[in-house]
């Protein structure tokens, strides 16, 4: 016995099959209306466009010729505006009694930007990435010390530029140090040099950390570096710090003690409860 084409079927499935075979006509006529409307609109869009083209291509060009070979200020003034490029200086290698030490400044001469950058001096060994920061119209002083190696290279990569607004204003207020009662002492023989001074916190601001940077000179050459970090430096707290360099330092030289703190950096600064 045949079974009909539509026994399998359920009476809501009978229900759309009917529906759709009455309707068939009607279904094909809305969707070529639908086509011929579709088709009128995206046509009109692209020959409105083209018009739209022809009548300004004129005044386009002359915008475009205006703004490749006129000399507009303030076409300049937004290209100053913009961040000019850092300017690294060579590494400085120093031999010491642990290694070597190494040096290199960065200057930034943009007065309204700070750069954020991360840095590595590169020897044979993979040497990893750290944080580093130059003031707007600033030098900074990168260094290292007691590396094995006496041949290096300095690399900056990821370099953010941060717009500041009234920079000199907040650096005489959050970058507030005063040095005093500092004592240099050349080691003679098989003693080591000393540098002793005191340092007190004069900002409203308590930070973090504060790297106390110092660079030995002798007649205008530099002859050594050393460094100390004060940690959690509270606002209006002194400290006393003791440095020591334990290889020869040249007599009669001088030296420049550095505080060095990004205290453009929310994250540097201690909350007042601490």
């Amino acid at each position: 016995m045949n079974e009909l084409p539509t026994s399998g079927l359920t009476d809501r499935q009978l229900k759309l099959s009917y529906w759709y075979i009455s309707h068939k006509l009607l279904l094909r006529r809305w969707l070529v209306v639908f086509l011929i409307i579709f088709s009128s609109l995206a046509w009109s869009y692209v020959i409105w466009q083209g018009v739209d083209y022809a009548l300004n291509y004129q005044e386009q060009k002359q915008l475009e010729n205006y703004l490749l070979f006129t000399s507009d200020p303030s076409l300049a003034a937004i290209e100053n505006s913009a961040p000019k490029n850092i300017s690294i200086s060579d590494v400085l290698i120093f031999s010491t009694d642990t290694g070597y030490d190494y040096y290199a400044s960065i200057l930034n001469d943009n007065k309204d930007w700070l750069a954020e950058f991360d840095y590595r001096f590169v020897t044979d060994k993979d040497e990893q990435y750290k944080q580093g920061f130059v003031l707007p119209g600033s030098e900074q002083s990168l260094m290292e010390f007691s590396k094995a190696s006496d041949q290096t290279d300095l690399q900056i990569a990821n370099i953010k530029w941060v717009r500041i607004d009234d920079f000199e204003a907040l650096k005489n207020k959050m970058d507030y140090f005063i040095i005093e009662n500092e004592k240099f002492t050349i080691g003679q023989g098989s003693d080591p040099s000393e540098l002793s001074y005191e340092i007190t916190n004069k900002s409203p601001y308590s930070y973090w950390n504060v790297d106390m940077q110092v660079i030995v000179e002798n007649g205008g050459t530099m002859a050594g570096i050393n460094h100390s970090v004060i940690s959690q430096f509270k606002s209006d707290e002194k400290k006393v710090i003791n440095l020591f360099w334990n290889h020869k330092l040249p007599s009669g030289s001088a030296y420049r003690i550095l505080p060095v703190v990004n205290f453009l950096n929310s994250s540097n600064i201690m909350a007042v409860s601490q």
